[in-house]
């Protein structure tokens, strides 16, 4: 466990608002490495000291919420096992003055990770909306709209849903415009695809971005002025 969130510490990336590109932390976010870890003491000493100021990965939880909350509960405590990830759901909102619509949009278009489960309602809707799109649905577009990773999982549990919610789930899962959605066949399952989908998130962001800086600084080599020397003779031969 020490080393998986020493690594986590090392290359958790956030997202910047209206892109899909990740950022490895820096400064005092980053956690220096360890050489040594004979003394697991010490280790978890420095670990926990730097971890103070890091930062966390917002990862929001939306669904319906009655008929789903056994789900939602166990997301909620998978997610907060990891010091790095913080939960963003509806049941831990406090008390504001905004309206419900602007808090669930607010908290989406904070947050680094969209995550959808969807079973066998579309939910609710608001009379005020034109469009008669869901909660759930103007989460998602509230991501959407903002570039922030969408991951899906619909329950394959599920015989008979509401034709708004196969509607929706047509729609954002489409192949050419959609996202590829993974099915669960229980609870279980479903907190271990989850974490998956952010581990990969998490590494695909540092080794893009490790490459990245890797290019960058071999096209430096190529700017020196030996090399520019050296590549003009080949060009004027």
């Amino acid at each position: 466990m020490l080393i998986s969130n020493m690594f986590l510490a090392h290359f958790l990336c956030l997202l910047e608002k209206g892109r899909n590109s990740l950022h490895i932390l820096s400064g005092n976010a980053v956690i220096p490495p360890i050489r040594h870890r004979r003394d697991e003491a010490n280790a978890s000493r420095i670990q926990e000291e730097t971890v103070k100021g890091m930062s966390e990965l917002r990862i929001f939880i939306s669904s319906t919420m009655e008929d789903m909350k056994a789900e939602r509960e166990a997301l909620v405590s998978a997610i907060e096992s990891n010091r790095f990830y913080h939960p963003v759901y509806a049941e831990s909102f406090v008390a504001r003055s905004e309206s419900p619509k602007e808090v669930c949009l607010e908290e989406v278009r904070n947050s680094h990770v969209y995550m959808g489960i969807f079973k066998a309602r579309y939910g609710y809707i608001s009379d005020k909306d034109p469009l008669g799109r869901s909660v759930v649905e103007l989460e998602y577009e509230e991501a959407r709209n903002n570039g922030i990773p969408i991951f899906v999982f619909v329950d394959k549990t599920i015989e008979v849903r509401e034709e708004l919610l196969d509607s929706f789930l047509s729609k954002i899962s489409d192949f050419e415009a959609g996202h590829w959605r993974v099915h669960y066949a229980s609870t279980r399952e479903l907190v271990r695809l989850a974490l998956d989908s952010i581990e990969r998130l998490l590494v695909d962001g540092y080794v893009d971005s490790l490459t990245a800086r890797r290019d960058k600084r071999g096209a430096g080599i190529y700017s020196t002025p030996y090399l520019t020397r050296f590549r003009g003779t080949f060009s004027n031969e």
